[in-house]
Formats: structure tokens, sequence, C-alpha cells
């Protein structure tokens, strides 16, 4: 069920939505009384950000920006504030999960080696333990070159292969002819490569970043900037198999962005269940993440359209809840909400792709079989390859 509230389309929202109240807005769904929390994955969109790099003629320079180019503006921080305001209603004052004090053993914070989403993480995260004058920032995890959970592009071997081999398509085949022209300009103003749908979103982004946080781009650029927007949510479409593929090339594409991360949230699960030295006393398990790990999460629970339900890139600060439940019976199950801001937070868990039935939670086995086409090992031979991409 898609429940919502957005303040300013309350009477278009009735009769298409089941409506949140304000009281769900603030901390989520009723829990089913008698079932216990056993952890909680949240894998979330840093804040609002300065633009990855410039162009020939930008306007602003790295100086305007806060902390420079790809670093969190003042309302990316106060983005994940508000976040960690969320998850301490939920979690810590309704569901009584998380400890009230704070406890390292609790929480595991794993973030790329990007520094956004490592700040990204600290703003929520001291916003979720400002009450306890003891709290300390967790220990943050990065993996550097070997992270195919966030930076499957840059860091996983099979994933890249799949990606050129998309690019190599029909698929890039398609995309080309219909932006050659807006894809030429941006790339003689910029010092960008473009042979992939990644390439595609790093060309695009100070364009569609400086516009949509309502700045003035060069006239040039004005002019065309809605085939510039069409144009790189079109790549993100591309990328995770929503449009330009056959259904098996879509699981492969997807299976290429997201099996790193899948892996990891499965082990997690699975160390919880059978109480693992490495996660018993775990409770909350943090990917603080790019727009391109949380799309790939929600790439493998095959919704219609890009973003559940519309067809435009996560918010930024948006974050999805993957709760693993027990019912009094050991029966697990799981249940997943996404918050795409403080107006909009969903339990998607009955809008999963065959899961229509399972309202109150999808029972873990059928939630596993759902994800194994998705799944593939890492190891070894996921190394480090060169990809041209900056981040």
């Amino acid at each position: 069920m898609i429940r919502s509230f957005t303040g300013g389309l309350n009477a278009f929202c009735f009769g298409l939505f089941s409506k949140m109240s304000e009281t769900d807005l603030e901390r989520g769904p009723d829990k089913i009384e008698g079932d216990e929390l056993v952890c909680v994955q949240a894998v979330w969109r840093h804040g609002q950000r300065a633009p990855v790099g410039t162009f020939k003629g930008d306007l602003y320079p790295e100086s305007y920006w806060r902390r420079g180019y790809g670093e969190l503006t003042e309302k990316g921080v106060r983005q994940h504030y508000e976040l960690g305001k969320w998850v301490k209603s939920r979690y810590i004052d309704y569901l009584k999960f998380l400890p009230a004090k704070y406890d390292p053993k609790t929480i595991f914070l794993r973030c790329s080696v990007v520094h956004r989403t490592i700040e990204s993480a600290q703003e929520n995260l001291r916003s979720l333990y400002e009450h306890d004058p003891n709290y300390k920032m967790p220990q943050v995890n990065t993996f550097k070159d070997k992270d195919c959970v966030h930076l499957p592009f840059r860091c996983c071997v099979k994933a890249r292969e799949e990606i050129i081999k998309c690019g190599n398509g029909e698929p890039m085949r398609l995309y080309e002819e219909k932006y050659k022209d807006v894809l030429d300009k941006m790339a003689s103003v910029t010092d960008r490569q473009f042979t992939t749908f990644v390439d595609a979103l790093f060309l695009t982004d100070p364009f569609t970043t400086e516009k949509h946080l309502g700045l003035e781009l060069p006239r040039e650029f004005d002019e065309i900037f809605e085939e510039i927007d069409a144009a790189h949510r079109d790549s993100l479409r591309n990328l995770y198999g929503y449009v330009g593929h056959t259904p098996e090339s879509s699981v492969r594409i997807r299976k290429a962005m997201a099996s790193g991360l899948v892996e990891q949230m499965s082990k997690n699960i699975k160390n919880k269940i059978l109480n693992a030295p490495e996660a018993k006393d775990i409770k909350y398990f943090v990917f603080s993440a790019h727009d391109t790990v949380v799309l790939a999460l929600l790439a493998t629970f095959e919704f219609d359209k890009l973003d559940y339900n519309q067809n435009f890139n996560v918010s930024l600060g948006a974050a999805v809840f993957m709760e693993l439940w027990k019912k009094p019976n050991g029966q697990y199950y799981v249940k997943v909400l996404y918050r795409r801001n403080a107006n909009e937070v969903y339990d998607m868990t009955a809008d999963i792709s065959g899961c229509k039935q399972y309202k109150n939670g999808i029972p873990l086995d059928v939630f596993f079989e759902r994800w194994q086409k998705f799944y593939q090992p890492h190891g070894p031979d996921c190394q480090k390859v060169d990809l041209h991409v900056r981040l």
C-alpha cells in the first residue's frame, strides 16, 4: 500500500493514495503487538550538495560553495539532521528499539570514501543522540578501492563489465541518438569522457545540480535545460533497467549495480538471526551512500518507476529502512519503509513486486527468494579498475 502525505496536494492525493496521519509521518507505521524488531538497515542518500565539477562559463566557481565541489550545502547538513530526528522518533521514542543512551556497539556505520556521505552520517547520528551528553561519533567504516556496495562502477570488475556492455549495446545507441546534440554540447565545455550511462550522470551533473538549486545557468544551457534534465533522468532509467532493455538485460544491469549491497544486507540479516559474534550487539546497520545506491536498492524491488512511484532521481536525503521482525512463533519477516522527505513517508512493503499479499510483512524466505536473481558473490576479483570517473 502506498501511504503518503503531501501538504500542497491533499485534494489530489485523496483517492489516489492512502494518506499517512501526522503521527505516522513523524514516526512511521504502527507495529504489530507481540512482534519483535530484530534489526534495522538504513540506506540513505547524502544531503543536498554542490556540483561535483564545473564547466567553461560556469557562473559559480568553487569558492561559491560552502566547502567546495561535491560537498554538502547548509541545507544538505540540515536535511540529515532532520532525518536523524525522524529515526529517533521511530526507533527510540516509539518502538523503544535503539537505546535512549548512546551505545556504540549497537550501530554499524558504513560510508563511501566520498566525504559528503561521511558528513551526512555525522550530522544524522549527532541528531539521533544529541540528547545524550556522552555521545561520540561511531567508527566510520569505509572500504576504499574494494567498495562494491557504495561504488560498484568504480570498484567491481563484474559491475563495470556489465555497464560497459550496456554502453556498447542497443540502450546506448538509442540514448545517443536521442540526446547526441545536447551531450556533445556539454562535453565540449567539460573535461568529462562519455562512454557509459555512469559517465552521462557526471556529464550532466553541474548543469542539473545548479538549476535544481535555483541558480542561473549561462543562457546557452538554460535554453536547452529541459533536454539536459531529460538526458540525466534517462541515463538513470537506462542504468537501472527501466528503459531500453530486455527483461534479461534489465536483471543483469540491476544485478551489476545492486549485488554488492544485496549481498551485504542479506549477510547482516543472516548474522543477526544466527547471533553471529560480529553482529550480536548491532541493532542499526547504516549505509550512508549516494543516489546510485538507493536507486539500485529500489530497482531490486522492481517497481514500475525509477523512484518508487515517480520517474525522477531519488531526493537528496531520501532513506530506505529495511526492518527485520520476528513473530512470537519464531517466523521472521521484512518490512520496507521509504522516507523521501519530511512530507512523504511510505510503507512500500506490499508494493514490492510479487508481494501484494504481504501488507503486514514479507516472510523472510519469500524476500530472499525474490532477491536471489540480483545476487552474485563478491571477492578478490572485484578490484579497482580505471573508470575515468571522478567523485
